[in-house]
């Protein structure tokens, strides 16, 4: 249990090209080094050309993360969703993880990915209960993490 409160973000965002798997595990292992220095936890998923990730740490590091990642050229940022004072990390382990790669075997996952997409589009103001809706799926998801 950690002492003070983690500030977690997740976004979506659409690929400028299409990403290759290869192009993909090299983002995460560049991204996993990075994160461990910074602590910052979370994970990364790519589908019909776009991404979504999950963010998690102190809220300086997170923030200025999440602004390098918005330069990068090979995407755009379509929607953010920002939880504050989160009580615990909700991906301990992972300093960015291809959750394709951990989740792949769970029915309806990638399913429920694409619906938050499609929720977090349709709904492009961060609402009470959109951050709601957001950090459910998140916790289900953490919970079935290795």
């Amino acid at each position: 249990m950690e002492s003070k409160h983690i500030y977690g973000l997740i976004y979506v965002s659409e690929a400028i090209d299409s990403f290759s798997e290869l192009a993909l595990l090299q983002l995460c292992e560049l991204s996993s080094l990075n994160n461990s220095q910074l602590e910052v936890t979370g994970w990364l998923h790519y589908y019909d050309n776009r991404f979504i990730q999950y963010l998690e740490g102190d809220k300086l590091d997170v923030e200025a993360l999440f602004s390098r990642i918005c330069r990068d050229k090979r995407h755009r940022v379509i929607h953010t969703i920002e939880f504050e004072n989160l009580a615990n990390r909700l991906f301990y382990n992972w300093h960015m993880t291809d959750i394709k790669t951990v989740f792949s075997d769970h029915i309806g996952f990638e399913q429920t990915l694409m619906n938050l997409i499609d929720f977090m589009n349709q709904n492009q103001n961060d609402t009470k209960s959109q951050r709601s809706s957001a950090l459910r799926v998140l916790k289900s998801m953490s919970s079935l993490q290795a």
